[in-house]
């Protein structure tokens, strides 16, 4: 694995997990077409889709917007390219003022819904990298450990693990992810970086003790339940 520094998690104000506090309903949990009163209820889309979709909208704003500031992610890994834009786009003072880039695309955008607005808005300060120590596993979500800040936390992922993949990852294995919020929810934006390899977690734990923090140590898995015996 690569040496890499985990980027601290930003909290909003007042919050006091690192679980992402509720918010006012918007289209990203159940988004509904544009309709009249009087006509039928309008098919829901899925909050992926609300926010693959944003996310792809956000970028084709700053290329055709801002060019010469995003020209340099042109010529970057292309597994690596959307992340870095993003990344840069979410700065503060990325537009060449003091906002971003995001904050123009949410004002220049008049029919975006103002549930979605202020999600993406929380991107300027809540977006992040981080490295975790994953516990469960499924197709949609990981559950992770962070060592530094010594607490459990539910990554829901943007981009499905395969079926196999999710079965077969184990307790311990290092995941690189970054993360942001929507609604109560962190999403893991990318897929997830996955370092099964017990090194992994070891050259991890030494960085952040060489760093000058604190190591936590994930908890011991819950013991499953027996199944109680039926009656003869």
């Amino acid at each position: 694995m690569s040496k890499r520094r985990r980027k601290r998690r930003s909290r909003g104000a007042g919050a006091k997990s690192p679980q992402a506090a509720p918010a006012p309903r918007s289209t990203g949990d159940a988004s509904a077409s544009e309709g009249t009163a009087s006509s039928a209820p309008a098919a829901l889309r899925p909050w992926r889709e609300v926010v693959q979709s944003l996310r792809a909208r956000l970028r084709a704003f700053a290329r055709e917007r801002f060019a010469p500031a995003v020209a340099p992610f042109v010529d970057v890994d292309p597994r690596d390219r959307e992340r870095l834009e993003e990344d840069f786009v979410c700065q503060p003072g990325s537009s060449g003022e003091p906002h971003s880039i995001l904050r123009k695309f949410t004002e220049h955008e008049a029919e975006l819904p103002a549930g979605d607005r202020e999600q993406l808005l929380r991107w300027e300060r809540e977006r992040g990298r981080g490295v975790f120590l994953v516990q469960d596993a499924t197709r949609d979500r990981l559950v992770v450990w962070d060592p530094i800040e010594g607490a459990g936390l539910t990554l829901h992922l943007l981009t499905r693990l395969p079926r196999d993949r999710a079965r077969t990852l184990e307790t311990g294995t290092v995941a690189t992810v970054t993360y942001a919020p929507w609604m109560a929810r962190i999403l893991a934006i990318d897929p997830p970086e996955l370092f099964a390899d017990p090194r992994a977690a070891e050259l991890f734990e030494r960085e952040v003790r060489e760093g000058g923090q604190s190591w936590h140590p994930a908890p011991p898995p819950a013991p499953k339940a027996t199944p109680r015996a039926g009656r003869s």
